[in-house]
């Protein structure tokens, strides 16, 4: 096992930026609309008899709360409107819709951030062997980790530049209003899950260009000279 500064901290950025990435894709909070505030005034039930050994569980509440509907790259929020004799309601899903029925812009940005995300989780298992197994049919694991790094980040790149492109379909104008079109989110504000896209992307980039300089670390004469002496485990730090 060998480590040193370099490669811990570039293994903690590659981790980041993976889980970024997925964080991105399992929030809706791509696209926020503006704020809704929910009514509930749910009657309490009436006390129940019951002896001393048993507890009764109050459900109901009144109150209100402040929600925000809201578009993502798979799943939405959007409120319900009240029915007669209830209260408007939040939900939240995936899209109720086939891929047919999904802007092209959105389809070709689920594809690319989800093979740049795939490929991001593979550069990332691979970087946990670089500590055991620096070469892999007598390449570095370094250089193949970086370059499974920069392949994520160019197909992200291109999923995170293509998706605002979809902003001009109906569903988005409907909850951004009429002046909402490619690259303007009209009435509606970014979300912190593109930003989390964007930041995992940026640092995808940054793992590629590191680990040229962990490779030439981790083969220092210093490094050879430590497993030269047998020790099975080489901490630089």
């Amino acid at each position: 096992v060998l480590l040193n500064t370099c490669s811990v901290l570039w293994s903690v950025a590659s981790v980041m930026s993976t889980t970024l990435l997925l964080g991105a894709h399992l929030s809706s909070h791509w696209l926020l609309g503006h704020p809704v505030i929910l009514h509930h005034n749910t009657p309490l039930p009436p006390p129940a008899a019951h002896d001393s050994n048993s507890t009764t569980v109050i459900t109901g509440w009144v109150g209100e709360v402040e929600v925000r509907p809201s578009l993502g790259l798979w799943l939405r929020c959007t409120v319900m409107a009240a029915k007669k004799g209830g209260a408007a309601r939040q939900y939240c899903g995936v899209y109720a819709t086939t891929g047919a029925d999904l802007p092209a812009a959105q389809v070709v940005a689920m594809a690319s951030l989800v093979t740049g995300t795939g490929i991001a989780v593979l550069a990332t298992l691979s970087m946990l062997l670089s500590a055991c197994c620096r070469v892999v049919r007598k390449k570095s694991i370094f250089n193949i980790a970086g370059t499974m790094h920069a392949l994520a980040g160019v197909f992200c790149i291109l999923g995170l530049s293509v998706y605002p492109l979809s902003w001009g379909c109906v569903r988005v104008q409907l909850q951004c209003g009429p002046m909402a079109g490619e690259y303007s989110a009209g009435n509606c504000s970014i979300g912190w899950a593109l930003y989390s896209g964007l930041a995992g992307t940026a640092l995808l980039l940054v793992c590629a260009v590191w680990a040229v300089f962990v490779d030439k670390t981790i083969s220092s004469n210093r490094a050879e000279e430590e497993i030269r002496r047998g020790n099975h485990f080489v901490c630089l730090m």
